[in-house]
């Protein structure tokens, strides 16, 4: 069991340098991307990398250290790109996955409430 999780959080890993690396291509071949008719601007790419980077290295670090505290920062930096792409969907009015720009405001709320959460959660837990 736990020699599948880290099979499965290695693969992880691969993944976010995945993205961070298509991401970083977009950026060098000024690639256009439309996301339900959207265009989307070079800065989110820009984010994208950096947001992916942080979590393959919260990723690895979780894998090579035991207890529960950096896998409580791992889900807490998930759920602050989780944020961040429920805001720009909300303000950009985009509309997918059968969610309008409301709910995704209504998402956004919901993931401020548990990065607080699990904010105070870790500060406690090293206090």
């Amino acid at each position: 069991m736990i020699r599948h999780m880290i099979n499965l959080s290695i693969a992880n890993t691969a993944v976010f340098l995945a993205i961070a690396s298509l991401h970083a291509l977009r950026l060098a071949f000024q690639l256009p991307v439309r996301v339900a008719g959207h265009e989307v601007e070079g800065w989110v790419s820009i984010a994208a990398v950096i947001g992916a980077l942080v979590l393959a290295a919260l990723n690895w670090r979780a894998i090579h250290s035991p207890g529960k505290t950096e896998w409580l920062k791992l889900l807490l930096a998930l759920l602050i790109v989780d944020a961040v792409l429920a805001f720009y969907s909300w303000k950009a009015g985009l509309s997918y996955w059968g969610l309008e720009a409301k709910a995704f405001a209504w998402w956004l709320l919901f993931d401020l409430v548990a990065i607080a959460v699990l904010f105070w959660g870790i500060r406690r837990k090293k206090n």
